[in-house]
C-alpha cells in the first residue's frame, strides 16, 4: 500500500467534538507558522517515484514549522478542511527541497470525515477552496492557520511525450515535446532519487528543481547546473520529472502557491556512460493492475528509415508490444557486451509463445517479417552478465517499425525464465516473478 497517499482510518475518523472545535477556531496557535500553501490540479503519469498517478487535487503547505525535521519532538499536525464538511489531515513530507513541507494529494474514492453525517464517506472532488487547521500538541484544540483557493477553471493538462537521452555523466542532456493542446505558460523540471525515505512518507527524495517561465521549454542539460551535478552518482538510478504547469498570476514567479493545474510526466534514468547511443527514448513506468511493472513509451512519430533506442530494465527477458493503432514493429536490433550477446526470441501465436529464432547476436539486426510483428519476447540474457535490475539504461534495444506511425506501447521486465502460458491481454504482457523483486524493492 502506498503509506504516503493512503488515508487511515486513524487520520480521518475525527469526532464530531473535534469538527465543532474547527468550526468554532478562529484565531492560530501562535506556536504554528504556515507559509507557501497551495492548492492546485495534479495530473500524474505512472511513476516509480511512489506517489499516485492519475488526476488528483494536491493541497499542502512548503514551510510548516516546527516539524519533526526541525524540531524532533515536534507533534504539529494540520488538516483541511472543503466545503466546511469534508476533512482530512496533511502528512509531514519532507523532500531536500522542501525540508518543511505538509501536503496531500486527494481523489475520487478516498474516504473523508463528513462532518454532517458524524462519518467516513467516500469523496466527490469539488473545486472549492479548502482551509487549514493546526496544532503543535495533541492535547491543544486545532486553530485556523490558513485557506487555500479554489481551483474552478483548472483544465487538466497533458504529459510530455518523445522523452530521449543524449550525451554522457554530465553532459547528459533530457529532451521532449509537447504534442497535444495544453494551455500551460511554464515548465518544471525535477530530479528524483529513488533511495527512498523511511517512515509515514515513503516516496523519493526530490534532490533538484528548477522553474521556467516559458511554456516552449523542451530541454535540460545537467551540466547547465552545478549544484544538480554534485548530487548525481553514476551507480545509483534517479527519476526525471517534468512538469507542465499553467500559472495562477502569470506575472507572479512559478511558485507552488501561484500554481492553478499542472501535469507531471516521470522517467526514470541513470548517468550514461560514454559511448552510449544518443537519442535514446526513456518510458514511463509504474504498477500497472495486475501487479506488473510495465514501462510504457510514449513515441510521436516512428518510421520504417529509422531505428529507434529504447532503454528497459535489465533482466533476463523482455516482452515488447505495440500500443492501439501503432505500426508493427519490422526487426529489432539488441545490444552487444552483454553476457555473450546472444539472444533467443519469441512470437506470440495467438495463444502462447513460440521459438522464433536462437542464438540471435547482438549488434545484428534481426527482421520479424515486411509486415511487421504486434509483440515480441527476448530472453537468453545471463544472470552472470551482472547487470543491476534496476538501471533502465543498460540494455538498449533499436526497433524498426513497418510503417510511420505513433508508438506508444509497452515493455514488460521478466525477471526470471518465463515458460510458454496463455497471454491475458492483448496488449499487456505478464512478467512472471517480478511482483516479488517489486515488493523486496519498495520495502528497501
Amino acid at each position: 500500500m502506498n503509506t504516503r497517499n493512503s488515508l487511515s482510518p486513524q487520520r480521518v475518523a475525527l469526532t464530531a467534538a473535534m469538527s465543532l472545535c474547527l468550526l468554532q477556531a478562529s484565531t492560530a496557535d501562535a506556536a504554528i507558522t504556515v507559509s507557501d500553501s497551495y492548492h492546485f490540479l495534479d495530473n500524474r503519469s505512472d511513476n516509480s517515484v511512489r506517489i499516485f498517478a492519475g488526476v488528483r487535487q494536491t493541497i499542502g503547505a512548503l514551510n510548516v514549522t516546527p516539524n519533526p525535521g526541525s524540531t524532533p519532538s515536534a507533534a504539529t499536525q494540520i488538516i483541511a478542511t472543503q466545503d466546511g464538511v469534508h476533512y482530512t489531515s496533511l502528512v509531514y513530507d519532507p523532500v531536500t527541497v522542501a525540508p518543511n513541507q505538509y501536503a496531500r494529494s486527494v481523489g475520487d474514492g478516498m474516504l473523508f470525515f463528513n462532518a454532517e453525517l458524524g462519518e467516513n464517506v467516500p469523496y466527490n472532488p469539488s473545486t472549492a477552496g479548502w482551509s487549514l487547521f493546526g496544532r503543535s500538541d495533541p492535547t491543544d484544540a486545532y486553530a485556523a492557520v490558513g485557506t487555500l483557493p479554489s481551483i474552478e477553471g483548472a483544465t487538466v493538462l497533458p504529459f510530455v511525450s518523445n522523452m530521449r537521452v543524449s550525451g554522457s555523466g554530465e553532459d547528459m542532456t533530457f529532451n521532449w515535446g509537447v504534442y497535444e493542446d495544453s494551455s500551460h505558460d511554464s515548465v518544471r523540471v525535477q530530479i528524483w532519487s529513488l533511495d527512498y525515505k523511511p517512515g509515514d512518507s515513503i516516496s523519493g527524495d526530490i534532490l533538484f528543481s528548477r522553474s521556467f517561465m516559458a511554456p516552449d521549454v523542451s530541454s535540460f542539460r545537467i551540466g547547465d547546473y552545478a549544484d544538480l551535478g554534485t548530487l548525481l552518482s553514476g551507480d545509483k538510478m534517479y527519476s526525471v520529472e517534468v512538469s507542465l504547469i499553467d500559472r495562477r498570476d502569470e506575472s507572479a514567479p512559478v511558485s507552488n502557491a501561484n500554481i492553478l493545474s499542472r501535469s507531471r510526466s516521470f522517467f526514470d534514468f541513470m548517468l550514461l556512460p560514454e559511448g552510449a547511443p544518443d537519442g535514446v527514448y526513456l518510458p514511463s513506468g509504474g504498477i500497472d493492475p495486475t501487479g506488473d511493472t510495465v514501462f510504457k513509451f510514449t513515441i510521436e512519430r516512428v518510421t520504417p528509415d529509422e531505428i529507434i533506442f529504447i532503454d528497459p530494465l535489465v533482466a533476463v527477458g523482455y516482452d515488447y508490444a505495440i500500443g492501439a493503432g501503432d505500426p508493427l514493429i519490422r526487426a529489432v536490433l539488441l545490444p552487444t557486451g552483454i553476457g555473450d550477446s546472444l539472444y533467443d526470441i519469441e512470437l506470440w501465436d495467438g495463444s502462447a509463445w513460440v521459438p522464433f529464432k536462437t542464438n540471435v547476436l547482438g549488434g545484428e539486426e534481426l527482421v520479424f517479417d515486411d509486415d511487421g510483428v504486434d509483440r515480441f519476447r527476448v530472453l537468453g540474457i545471463e544472470t552472470t552478465a551482472g547487470l543491476d535490475p534496476a538501471n533502465p539504461l543498460a540494455f538498449i534495444t533499436g526497433l524498426r517499425f513497418a510503417e510511420e506511425g505513433r508508438f506508444t506501447g509497452t515493455m514488460t521486465p521478466l525477471t526470471e525464465f518465463v515458460s510458454p502460458v496463455p497471454e491475458p491481454g492483448v496488449l499487456v504482457l505478464i512478467a512472471a516473478g517480478l511482483l516479488g523483486w517489486c515488493l523486496t524493492r519498495r520495502a528497501s
